[in-house]
């Protein structure tokens, strides 16, 4: 097996945080800077080649997932 490279990414900022309120199983919905930060996170990204996406099943972080990923041709799999 050779090496495997690990990224960790935390989902976009919601409103939730916005009024710094414990999300835990509730899934407030991403903000604009939320969805920005995650495209740029994104762009930052371009060159890996995924070859897994794992998220929580929470739209929070399915969303997120969706927008790093971007127009690659990769399926979110639940975590």
């Amino acid at each position: 097996m050779g090496k495997r490279t690990f990224y960790f990414v935390r989902h976009g900022k919601t409103e939730w945080n916005l009024a710094r309120r414990m999300q835990g199983w509730g899934d407030s919905p991403l903000i604009e800077e939320g969805i920005n930060g995650a495209i740029a996170t994104g762009e930052a990204l371009r060159d890996v080649d995924f070859t897994a996406v794992y998220s929580s099943p929470s739209k929070r972080t399915v969303d997120t997932a969706g927008y790093i990923i971007g127009d690659r041709d990769i399926d979110v799999k639940n975590a």
